[in-house]
């Protein structure tokens, strides 16, 4: 099959890396993509480099819209039969589009795929290799910090990282689209938490291989990206849990503070 696939990045001051992002979608070995990017109002030079590709549709906001309603934007300006997110500090291996594509093209159970994503800085070790969620709430990704060569098994898993993963979009026809409340962080668990419990299942691609700048944009300790972490949190709690774990969670909470 050749389903087109719609590749979103939505960036934000990432001149440093947008064009090499870009160019790694269109060095891809799957062929029937078309490419949206986001520009949550950068301050920088990101709008001039992302003019340089004709094949680029670039829709500019004039405010920043965060990431959850930065990609729903685009989003429903795609044409795809999938959706391919890519973050703005990552670049894809050639075969990222078409090894995901590959297992939503004969697995109709599937509604989304995670991949194999490499710190950009230390390629020997892994970003994630998709999500985890506690009993806290709390996510964490799957592998972190581990050995590149300790998840080469493609397997199904619970959600995949929002920095690098594709949809089908029938999935998100029925589910609805990330959270914009989240602004940014947590969205993905959300929205793949709700895959899940609308009987969607998740697989993670180990050939679909990602180079992630771990935190480019918000930075890694920034006071922002600890606020939107601990307060998002919270409200994927509330949201999707049963009571009886909400009530519980201040405890799971302080478990997990401590462990």
């Amino acid at each position: 099959m050749n389903n087109l696939i719609s590749v979103i990045i939505v960036n934000y001051n990432g001149a440093d890396y947008i064009g090499e992002s870009i160019e790694s979608v269109i060095n891809q070995t799957y062929t029937n993509w078309e490419i949206i990017v986001l520009d949550n109002n950068s301050s920088d030079h990101s709008v001039e480099i992302i003019k340089r590709y004709p094949s680029v549709k670039l829709i500019e906001s004039k405010i920043n819209l965060g990431f959850a309603k930065g990609n729903n934007m685009a989003i429903r300006e795609a044409s795809g039969t999938y959706f391919a997110l890519l973050n703005n500090d990552a670049t894809a291996e050639v075969f990222w589009l078409e090894s995901m594509a590959k297992i939503l093209d004969h697995n109709d159970e599937y509604g989304s795929c995670g991949c194999k994503i490499i710190s950009y800085y230390e390629q020997n070790l892994l970003d994630s290799t998709g999500l985890l969620i506690s009993p806290s709430g709390m996510s964490r990704a799957r592998g972190r910090n581990e050995s590149i060569h300790d998840y080469n098994t493609s397997e199904p898993i619970l959600i995949p990282s929002g920095c690098a993963a594709m949809y089908r979009k029938k999935a998100l026809d029925e589910v609805g689209l990330f959270d914009e409340d989240f602004f940014c962080y947590c969205e993905d668990t959300d929205l793949g938490f709700r895959l899940q419990i609308a009987g969607w299942k998740c697989f993670y691609v180990s050939e679909a291989v990602v180079f992630h700048r771990y935190s480019s944009t918000s930075g890694k300790y920034s006071l922002f990206k600890t606020y939107l972490v601990e307060r998002n949190h919270y409200w994927f709690v509330i949201k999707n849990y049963p009571i009886s774990l909400v009530l519980m969670n201040p405890i799971h909470t302080i478990r997990l503070n401590f462990n």
